[in-house]
């Protein structure tokens, strides 16, 4: 049984424009994009 899937390619994050400090993925094939969500911080 597999215990963690591998991407084989990067992927996008949202963060929440009301986000003051956004997590950065440094080092990582992670691309943010900012947007307003109506509820939550991160998809």
């Amino acid at each position: 049984m597999p215990r963690r899937r591998a991407l084989t390619e990067g992927f996008t994050i949202w963060v929440d424009t009301r986000e003051r400090y956004p997590y950065r993925f440094a080092g990582r094939e992670v691309r943010t994009e900012r947007a307003a969500f109506p509820a939550g911080d991160y998809t």
